[in-house]
C-alpha cells in the first residue's frame, strides 16, 4: 500500500525512480527509432518574463515557447521554479562537502539554520531539457524574444557501476535523478508530473508498443 505522493517520505523516492526510469526509456526509444548517432544534450532554458508569472502561467508560456521558437526540440523536460541565491551558495561551499549530496540536499535539511526555504532560494523559473533538435542562434533568440538557453555537455546511456557498488546507472539517469530532487510540481494535480515529454518524445507522439529486456554485461 503506497500513497505515491512526492511529499511522502516513504513514497517520494519510489516516484522519482520510476519517473527517471520511464524518461530514460522514452529517450532511448526515441534515439533508436530515429537512428540518432548522438546522445541527448542537456539544455537549460529560461525567460525573464516568467519571473512575473505564477506556476500555471509559466507552464502555458513554456508550451508557447516550444511551439513558436523551439519547434524542433524533442526530449524530456524538468521544471525548476527556484534557484539558490548566490550568497547562499558561497555559504554552502564553506560547509563540509562530504556531509551533503549537493547544494539542494543541504538546503532541504536547512544546513545553515535559516529556518525557511525562502531564505535559501529565489523565484527563478527555468526548464532543464535532455534531448535533440536544432536550436536557433542563442544571441538572435534572446534579442528577439528574451529567451535564454545554455547548452551543457551531452549525456550518455552507457551503464556504469554506481558509487556504492550496488547496481548500475548512466549519465542520463544520474542527471535526471538529480534534477527531479528539486523539480516543481502542480499541487492541484492528484498525479504529480516530475518529467514531461516534449516534441517527438511527448506521450501523444511516442508510445510504447513492445517491451525489450536488455541484459547488461
Amino acid at each position: 500500500d503506497h500513497c505515491e505522493s512526492v511529499y511522502c517520505p516513504v513514497c517520494s523516492s519510489r516516484v522519482m525512480r520510476r519517473s527517471v526510469k520511464n524518461a530514460t526509456q522514452r529517450l532511448h526509444g526515441y534515439m533508436r527509432l530515429n537512428d540518432l548517432r548522438r546522445n541527448p544534450r542537456h539544455i537549460v532554458i529560461s525567460y525573464d518574463g516568467w519571473r512575473d508569472m505564477d506556476y500555471k502561467q509559466v507552464c502555458k508560456s513554456w508550451s508557447n515557447v516550444r511551439d513558436r521558437h523551439l519547434p524542433m526540440l524533442s526530449g524530456v523536460a524538468v521544471f525548476h521554479p527556484f534557484r539558490i541565491k548566490d550568497e547562499i551558495k558561497v555559504a554552502l561551499r564553506a560547509l563540509d562537502g562530504n556531509e551533503y549530496n549537493g547544494f539542494w540536499d543541504a538546503v532541504k535539511v536547512d544546513a545553515l539554520g535559516l529556518g525557511k526555504l525562502e531564505e535559501y532560494v529565489e523565484w527563478s523559473p527555468h526548464y532543464h531539457v535532455l534531448g535533440w533538435g536544432k536550436l536557433p542562434r542563442s544571441d538572435f533568440l534572446f534579442a528577439k524574444t528574451g529567451i535564454i538557453y545554455k547548452t551543457k555537455t551531452s549525456r550518455s546511456f552507457d551503464f556504469v557501476p554506481v558509487s556504492d557498488g550496488f547496481g548500475y546507472t548512466s549519465d542520463v539517469m544520474r542527471t535526471l535523478s538529480y534534477l527531479v530532487t528539486h523539480a516543481g510540481v502542480n499541487t492541484e494535480q492528484k498525479q504529480h508530473v516530475l518529467i514531461s515529454g516534449i516534441g517527438g518524445c511527448s506521450k501523444n507522439k511516442l508510445k510504447e508498443m513492445e517491451y525489450a529486456d536488455y541484459t547488461v554485461t
